[in-house]
């Protein structure tokens, strides 16, 4: 299987947990999960080896494969491997980023909060932070330039994800209220050119993506 292939095979797996069309915690033999994912067995075969490598399927003897459910301590876990990459890259990333960015970020985390605020179906615009929210990190990381670590990155990100399909306590449009004012945060102490703000800010934006996600209010 190709990467590319992969990549939409992972990413239609996690769409199906979003759903719920596949449940966390329930177990399913390969046949339930070409129906579900619409794929032929050879490619589930192939895409079930990185889903045990990522830690969201476990085989079953006899019976299929497990999909987990994410306890506390792998959401804890691999928010702690997030921390430690995005803190790795952030000093690269603010030596080199450029003023036109940080001000193309600015307009558009303010028109997404605004968004946030007047929209009455929340659905189309929770996407579209979701999205949003996954490329700001992603360009941190990129700093790096190392593609494994940029992997590693985007593996963490999907698993969290799904814990947070779990775990969630409190609505959507709040928590993406509050990501995006984080994000500002980071953005003004990026122009500032100070690296102790910046990781300050970045910091109180991964205690409060914990706290979202696990804690509530």
């Amino acid at each position: 299987m190709k990467i590319s292939q992969k990549s939409k095979g992972l990413d239609s797996f996690v769409q199906a947990v979003l759903r719920q069309d596949i449940q966390v915690g329930e177990v399913l033999r390969r046949t339930e999960l070409c129906e579900k994912l619409e794929i032929s067995m050879s490619p589930l075969r192939e895409l079930l080896v990185l889903l045990e490598e990522l830690e969201l399927v476990e085989v079953k003897p006899r019976a299929g494969f497990k999909i987990i459910y994410p306890s506390l301590d792998f959401m804890s876990e691999n928010m702690r491997f997030r921390v430690m990459i995005e803190n790795s890259a952030i000093e690269a990333f603010a030596g080199n980023v450029r003023p036109d960015w940080i001000n193309d970020q600015l307009i558009k985390h303010k028109d997404a909060i605004a968004g946030l605020e007047e929209a009455e179906d929340l659905q189309e615009w929770n996407d579209y932070i979701v999205d949003f929210d996954r490329a700001f990190h992603r360009t941190i990381v990129a700093a790096l330039d190392n593609k494994a670590v940029t992997k590693a990155h985007e593996y963490i990100q999907t698993k969290l994800r799904i814990a947070r399909l779990v775990h969630r306590r409190v609505p959507p449009r709040k928590t993406n209220l509050i990501a995006m004012q984080d994000h500002l945060a980071i953005l003004d102490a990026l122009k500032t050119g100070d690296l102790g703000n910046v990781r300050t800010a970045l910091d109180a934006h991964f205690v409060q993506s914990v706290r979202n996600t696990l804690v509530g209010y």
